[in-house]
């Protein structure tokens, strides 16, 4: 059958728009995306949402970097407020991370912006000197390097939030990072199923080298149950 030029009606629509890493609002808070916070010093500080978690009473929320607000308490915005932090106890850490349980009606997921989705997370033992890996974060977006070497103490600087300057149990690798990074959630590399593997967040570099807080070390200090999985999809309080 022949389709003659005025049987075809043409309907504009809208273009097609996607939200950007650093964008306020983003309509999901999932991980790699631009966060705020007031610091320990009492100015606004950015950095980078880790990855979206179930705690132990069954609440949603995320983890992000500990060093980056004041405490219990302070309020995260991510063009509002989103959510207050819940855990981050202050003495004896090994990892630098807080948890922000997200108010009511606040969407997370298990998914890292760029469409990369989590199907699992393993710990500093399964992930071995050698293993590539990438980091995803606002100022850097994703970069990617090897891990060389695990269970670190690192000295950092006397202004640092936690154990008089340094911080423990941390991964060592070769990503590239910058400031605005922290928080990052640090995965695997894609798999042959188009899945990414959640292995911590990023702390920070000195030198040419990178630190990462490994997730099980996280999940303990911050009692919590597990990352979300994109298979979970959309959730909210």
């Amino acid at each position: 059958m022949q389709i003659d030029a005025e049987d075809i009606i043409f309907i504009e629509e809208e273009p097609l728009t996607t939200q950007a890493r650093t964008d306020s609002n983003q309509d999901e808070k999932l991980g790699g995306i631009r966060i705020t916070s007031p610091n320990p010093q009492g100015n606004t500080e950015e950095s980078t949402l880790g990855f979206g978690v179930i705690d132990t009473t069954g609440k949603y929320g995320f983890v992000m970097s500990g060093h980056p607000v004041k405490g219990v308490g302070t309020w995260v915005s991510q063009g509002g407020g989103v959510g207050q932090v819940t855990t981050d106890r202050l003495t004896n850490r090994k990892s630098d991370a807080a948890y922000v349980r997200t108010s009511s009606g606040k969407i997370v997921s298990g998914t890292i912006y760029g469409g990369y989705r989590i199907n699992a997370h393993y710990g500093w033992a399964n992930m071995p000197v050698g293993a590539e890996i990438m980091q995803h974060g606002i100022s850097t977006n994703v970069t990617t390097g090897t891990i060389t070497s695990r269970q670190k103490e690192v000295y950092f600087s006397s202004n640092y939030k936690y154990n008089s300057g340094g911080m423990t149990m941390l991964i060592e690798a070769t990503y590239k990072s910058a400031s605005g990074d922290s928080g990052g959630p640090v995965t695997g590399k894609i798999n042959s199923s188009g899945y990414v593997q959640l292995l911590g967040i990023h702390v920070g570099a000195k030198g040419s080298r990178a630190y990462y807080s490994p997730v099980d070390i996280i999940l303990t200090e911050l009692n919590l149950s597990r990352p979300l999985y994109s298979k979970d999809g959309n959730v909210k309080n």
